[in-house]
């Protein structure tokens, strides 16, 4: 689940009987909210030590934790993303979100939020130094509208004052605009109560105080001797790379080789964006595209890794293309395969080596970009991250995805995320249409939503619901021919301001048709309807697909849990580069250990062994899941990078 929430709540009015948009915010985010009362956050933030800093100062934010490098920034109210704003210049964002670094809002009423500020810069002696960066309000979250609700740049001079240098509104934007960054700068720093060692600068925003609302985006902040512009010799990617198919995130297991969803769904062309910074064209003879194939037991390359680009040289400014790549790589993650039960991902990487570049360790950074598709047993449109939340208050509105069954299977269950904004009231009912959402259901399943977060150590808020018998408990699969199939809710014993929120993930273009919303008892297809396109998105909902009924997320219990001070031990924690794993009997084959940042996103994944290399990761807190391949159990351990 992600630290941020763009609520756009679907109200249906039963009076008016038809659907009105509107949009919220959340008013915390638990999961830091878990952190701060664990002391999790305190731990690291106890761990910096005051550094002074020499120029060239940059950050264009593109690393995995969700809080600042703390070797360039002094707090932890900002949030790192790569999924908020929109038409990146580099891939990753600092977010000004309206909460605090533990999750939670300021308290109310409109004045300063988040707040970031840099480390101690050495001026002294120096005649000028020059600060830029790029700004961008809203992205896809709130807009921050009045003259108010604005950015703010400030110096700390060498009394110990902050002054502020310059202030940004978002005016007359229309909330439904697709904004492009502004570069801002060279601004100058060339008074001498700014020119010391120590100096200090820091942005602040205000907002409304009480969650997420009022948005802004900061990325590529530089500071330096001579005057900064938007010129620099720099091509970085702005996007992650996709999933290996062209519509789903996700597919089962049994289904990954069928002809049909080879034909369909496997992706023969990449997209790729990049930004080239620079006033003249940079080539990247060295540029690769990996696929890697990584399972419980091994990691291997699928194929020889083939040069990423056609062509190898790039003007200035924005690119979009497309490589081209063979579909036979679907043959070789196949043969990878020791077998053919076994869960496995495809972890596509895209690298480049650029020249002319700076020698920066930021600019370097943006140099490669990696994601992982899962392949498991569910269908999914969904990056596992919700950017909104659709909610249905009202006696039986109702929502729905449309999939495509490339193999005839049994239904098993569903996962849905259920992101908390506030409490969750009301009962839904699960449902599954078959070709067309005006027949009859052929699964009417009534379920109390809750939060799954409330009963084990998770980070991914899918709840999953099994098919069961109501009153025996037992399996009740159904039969899912090949061909089209439809799953959603009707929300139920709900009026007024109520209802369960379902995660919507605004990053999945590509499926954006495949949403359709019901407040009177006519199908309506999102991206279609002039009253609800700007909703466009995909609902994070998953059918569980095969042979295996799964585990229902209110039955979880510590019986299915490993819990890891019983059979091994993980040191140090707090780490600087190494964790060491001591399994007490020595069978590490045994374990599958995949790592998270504490938005819930995968950022690498391996069998488990005796050392764990963490010395490319950035500072902050991730959490490490060990699966016991025996036995399916699952352990959690937060880890702490130095």
């Amino acid at each position: 689940m992600m630290r941020l929430i763009f609520i756009a709540c679907l109200v249906l009015v039963t009076v008016q009987l038809q659907a009105q948009i509107s949009t919220t915010y959340p008013k915390e985010n638990p999961q830091l909210v878990a952190y701060a009362l664990n002391k999790q956050s305190n731990e690291v933030a106890a761990s910096r030590s005051k550094v002074m800093m020499d120029l060239p100062f940059f950050d264009d934010f593109s690393y995995s934790t969700p809080f600042p490098d703390v070797s360039h920034w002094e707090d932890r109210q900002v949030f790192i993303n790569d999924t908020w704003a929109t038409n990146l210049v580099s891939i990753g964002v600092a977010t000004f979100d309206g909460l605090d670094a533990t999750g939670s809002p300021y308290g109310g009423g409109v004045g300063s939020s988040d707040t970031l500020t840099s480390v101690a810069l050495n001026l002294g002696g120096l005649a000028n130094a020059y600060i830029s960066y790029y700004v961008q309000p809203r992205g896809l979250g709130d807009l921050p509208e009045g003259d108010n609700k604005n950015l703010v740049l400030e110096f700390l001079s060498e009394d110990g004052e902050w002054i502020e240098m310059e202030r940004h509104t978002a005016g007359d934007i229309l909330r439904d605009s697709v904004l492009q960054f502004d570069f801002i700068g060279p601004i100058a720093i060339n008074e001498s109560q700014f020119l010391y060692d120590g100096f200090q600068f820091r942005f602040r925003n205000i907002s409304s105080r009480d969650g997420a609302s009022d948005l802004w985006h900061l990325d590529y902040v530089r500071v330096e001797e001579t005057p900064t512009n938007q010129i620099i010799d720099d091509l970085a990617f702005t996007k992650l790379p996709p999933s290996i198919f062209q519509n789903y995130t996700s597919v089962p297991l049994t289904h990954f080789n069928e002809p049909a969803l080879v034909e369909a769904e496997l992706r023969s062309e990449l997209p790729i964006e990049l930004y080239n910074h620079s006033n003249q064209t940079i080539t990247t003879e060295e540029s690769l595209l990996r696929l890697r194939y990584i399972s419980a037991t091994n990691e291997v390359r699928a194929f020889i890794p083939p040069t990423l680009f056609d062509s190898p040289t790039f003007a200035p400014n924005r690119q979009e293309l497309g490589q081209s790549i063979r579909r036979d790589y679907l043959d070789r993650l196949e043969r990878q395969r020791l077998d053919p039960t076994e869960v496995f991902q495809a972890k596509m990487i895209y690298e480049m080596t650029p020249a002319p570049q700076e020698d920066q360790a930021g600019i370097l950074r943006n140099d490669s970009v990696f994601s992982f598709t899962t392949i498991d047993d569910y269908y999914a449109y969904d990056d596992g991250t919700s950017e909104a939340v659709i909610n249905i208050s009202g006696l039986s509105g109702s929502a729905a995805m449309e999939f495509f069954n490339y193999r005839a299977d049994s239904l098993r269950g569903f996962q849905i995320q259920i992101p908390r904004f506030r409490s969750v009231s009301g009962m839904i009912t699960l449902k599954v249409w078959l070709e067309d959402l005006n027949t009859q259901p052929v699964v009417e399943l009534p379920v109390v939503p809750f939060f799954v977060d409330d009963i084990r150590d998770t980070l991914q808020a899918f709840t999953t619901y099994a098919l069961r018998d109501g009153i025996t408990g037992m399996p009740t699969p159904i039969f899912l021919p090949v061909g089209k199939f439809f799953i959603g809710w009707t929300q139920s014993t709900c009026s007024g301001n109520c209802g369960v929120p379902i995660g919507l993930d605004r990053n999945s273009p590509e499926a954006a048709d495949k949403m359709f919303l019901n407040s009177d008892g006519n199908w309506r297809q999102v991206s279609s309807d002039p009253n609800t396109a700007h909703l466009k998105g995909v609902l994070m909902l998953r059918p569980i697909l095969g042979s295996e009924t799964p585990q229902d997320s209110e039955l979880a219990t510590s019986t299915n849990e490993l819990l890891l001070e019983e059979v091994m031990q993980l040191f140090p924690n707090p780490a600087t580069d190494i964790v060491h794993v001591q399994v007490f009997n020595g069978d590490y084959e045994n374990y599958q250990l995949q790592i998270h940042n504490v938005l819930g996103q995968l950022i690498d994944a391996a069998p488990l062994q005796p050392q764990v290399d963490i010395s490319s990761y950035p500072r902050g807190t991730y959490l490490l899941q060990i699966t016991n391949l025996e036995t399916r159990e699952i352990g959690f351990q937060k880890l702490i990078k130095q």
